[in-house]
């Protein structure tokens, strides 16, 4: 199911309680209530489509060079334990030098290490983001770290509040709904900023300058906000946005299979050399 077909059906749904209401009976509340639960639904659902579509785009690109980490750690390991020990003896039989094979043995472990640097960076990280993801969101805002991670952000509030727009919300409802997203702590703070923002009086643009988002999104946000054309600038933010969130996530991709690959090609040539030096011994 695509976004535009929940569409679909919350506009027929959404028809079909109006008519009910004409028709049947004019208790304004229920009606009231039942387009206002229509709309967290549709909101829901149109999310979790989101969610998943994003999702399934990022793992396909990730997912080669993940393999490929996995089975060269797995090779080095495998090296590093029972082949190059068996290679030492081997050369100590053929009288060679031992200064190529520690060379290498260096490099295995050295990869190793910074392995295991790199999953227990990564850990205490995750560790971070769970504890305060919202005051970790801010310092990498603050400070302009992480491009894809505010992009992924940004994108992840211009859709959802895209979805809502769409079906009729206004703008203090899409944040008030956005405040219940039980999934993600970091747009509950920010739309909850915005509902103080609003209570206390604040412009609208005021409130939109203050999002720790994509300063591109802001901008869009502010002309719409001023030409009434939110929701087909939002569109157009989405287009470019998730065109360049992709490019940028496949360039560093890439950079990473070019590293794994150099790392490959220096292991098998090393490796080559290796076995090579007692058939040297024999020739002479």
């Amino acid at each position: 199911m695509s976004i535009q077909m929940i569409q679909e059906v919350f506009n027929q749904e959404f028809t079909t309680i109006k008519k009910r209401f004409l028709l049947i009976t004019n208790d304004y509340q229920t009606m009231e209530k039942e387009i206002g639960e229509l709309k967290m639904n549709c909101f829901i659902l149109a999310k979790h489509v989101y969610q998943n579509k994003v999702k399934d785009k990022t793992i396909k690109l990730i997912i080669y060079p993940l393999v490929l980490l996995i089975v060269l750690l797995f090779l080095l390991v495998i090296f590093d334990l029972y082949i190059i020990p068996g290679l030492k003896q081997v050369m100590l039989v053929f009288n060679n030098n031992l200064n190529l094979i520690s060379i290498f043995s260096y490099f295995v472990r050295m990869i190793i290490t910074i392995y295991i640097m790199f999953i227990i960076g990564f850990c205490l990280l995750i560790y971070q983001i769970n504890k305060n993801p919202y005051d970790f969101y801010l310092m990498i805002y603050k400070k302009g770290y992480g491009k894809l991670i505010i992009d992924h952000f940004s994108m992840q509030f211009a859709s959802y509040y895209l979805m809502l727009l769409k079906q009729g919300v206004n703008t203090k409802q899409c944040f008030t709904l956005l405040s219940t997203i039980k999934d993600n702590k970091i747009l509950i703070s920010i739309s909850k900023q915005c509902i103080d923002n609003f209570q206390k009086g604040e412009e609208m643009s005021n409130i939109i300058n203050q999002l720790p988002f994509d300063k591109t999104l802001k901008k869009f946000l502010l002309t719409g906000y001023a030409t009434g054309t939110t929701q087909s600038l939002l569109d157009e933010y989405l287009e470019l946005a998730n065109k360049r969130f992709f490019l940028h996530l496949g360039k560093y991709v890439k950079t990473l299979q070019i590293v794994i690959y150099v790392i490959i090609a220096i292991f098998v040539i090393t490796l080559y050399r290796i076995l090579l030096l007692p058939m040297q011994s024999l020739s002479f």
